[in-house]
């Protein structure tokens, strides 16, 4: 028996709250009469013959769900047919896939050549050692529910581990992976020379690169404007505002899509790997939306008016982005980036002509990125929380002195991307 995506059913409380994606992944699982609303199983346990289904049980030892929070949607699997139904959640299993996914990391690479000394040095638990190794996930938009998150959580080994788990937004993951050098393999000597050649010097990226002769030209010629108005004023020039571009994203799956708009600062001295040049990515505003098995760009052009409108509102004196970054598969971002300049060319049709015309037209960059650009970027940020990727900055201590101090690669301000609700209480009870 194959449990498909259990990460989609997590911390769901009924059947009928699964999102579109859910649905439409494990719809075959779901029961044509699905009664989990009004406090009764959604299939039976007793009598169903299928192999695999969803179902919605009590975890607080009740005979039948309540509707309340301690109901939870769970798997049931048909193991043999003399025997009763075995319940699993779906954290559970997906617990089981990290667990061999670290193994798998243990097995393959030499953690301990690399100059990595295992974490568990206990004896007898050497075998186990792979369960403390810490997992990094991206999370589309669209799934960043509480509770999901929350059994996502728990599932690779809960908050309170020494090694728990870090959990980052996938298109803030594809921003630092397209940020990242393209891989370069070090010459080697012919036999003669006796000796390999020293590695060629790591090239920039094309958002790197894009990103930084921008941001000289806006620099300069903010510099200019400014000595012009100081001398027609007869004053000293104040120095400018450094530009800070501005990037959307733009990622899209089977399950759904996402845009994120990201404000790119504080350019750095990145370490010998160049892996952060840049300290800061502040999120702006991030519009996502689950397929539900339709065609995930179907409401690109809804998503992209929606993500325009919430940048005008937060950064008004913003310019048009810098760049427009594309990930996930080469299919999908070909299709993506088709339909994008499309939609490019339309605002540019819309703005002429128009004085407040934010500046958005065909004439904006648009990158794509390798496959597996979102991984790397995790593999980034994972690093950066545990201080393996750190860039060295000068400090000034109480003496007045400057001292060099290590600082983490980089620093993200996420949004919430979806609906926050908070309660007040001013009473007890």
């Amino acid at each position: 028996i194959v449990i498909p995506r259990p990460h989609f059913v997590m911390g769901a409380r009924k059947t009928s709250e699964l999102n579109a994606a859910a649905k439409a992944t494990l719809g075959s699982l779901l029961s044509d009469d699905d009664e989990d609303a009004s406090g009764s199983p959604a299939i039976d346990q007793t009598d169903t013959n299928t192999p695999l289904s969803l179902t919605t049980i009590a975890m607080d030892g009740s005979t039948a769900p309540k509707g309340d929070d301690y109901d939870r949607v769970a798997f049931q699997m048909r193991l043999n047919s003399k025997k009763k139904l075995m319940t699993i959640l779906p954290e559970e299993a997906l617990a089981l896939v990290i667990a061999k996914c670290k193994k798998r990391v243990q097995e393959e690479h030499a953690i301990e050549e690399n100059g990595f000394a295992t974490i568990n040095e206990d004896e007898g638990e050497d075998d186990d050692a792979f369960m403390d190794y810490p997992p990094a996930f991206a999370i589309p938009g669209w799934a960043t529910g509480d509770a999901t998150v929350e059994a996502l959580i728990d599932a690779a080994g809960g908050s309170s581990s020494s090694c728990g788990p870090t959990l980052h937004q996938r298109s803030v993951a594809a921003c630092v992976g397209a940020l990242l050098p393209p891989p370069t393999t070090a010459g080697v000597a012919p036999p003669s020379a006796g000796r390999a050649t020293a590695a060629p010097p790591l090239a920039a990226s094309k958002l790197f690169a894009l990103l930084t002769e921008t941001m000289k030209s806006k620099d300069a010629d903010a510099s200019k404007e400014a000595a012009k108005e100081a001398g027609l004023n007869r004053t000293d020039p104040v120095e400018p505002e450094p530009f800070v571009p501005l990037v959307v994203l733009a990622g899209a799956t089977r399950e759904g899509m996402e845009l994120t708009a990201v404000q790119i600062t504080k350019p750095q001295s990145p370490d010998k790997e160049l892996h952060c040049p840049f300290g800061n990515i502040s999120v702006l505003s991030s519009v996502c939306y689950a397929s539900g098995g339709k065609d995930p760009l179907e409401k690109l052009n809804s998503a992209l008016d929606e993500l325009r409108a919430q940048i005008g509102v937060i950064v008004p004196e913003s310019e048009e982005p810098t760049a427009i970054v594309t990930y996930g598969s080469i299919k999908m971002q070909t299709a993506l980036s088709k339909k994008l300049k499309s939609i490019l060319t339309k605002y540019g049709k819309e703005g002429q002509g128009d004085d407040d015309w934010d500046g958005w037209d065909q004439d904006i960059s648009i990158l794509s990125t390798k496959e597996e650009c979102v991984a790397l970027g995790l593999a980034v940020l994972g690093a950066s929380v545990h201080g393996r990727v750190r860039v060295v900055v000068s400090v000034k201590g109480t003496d007045g002195k400057n001292r060099p101090k290590a600082k983490a690669g980089v620093a993200v301000q996420d949004v919430a991307t979806c609906a926050v609700a908070v309660s007040f209480n001013y009473f007890s009870g």
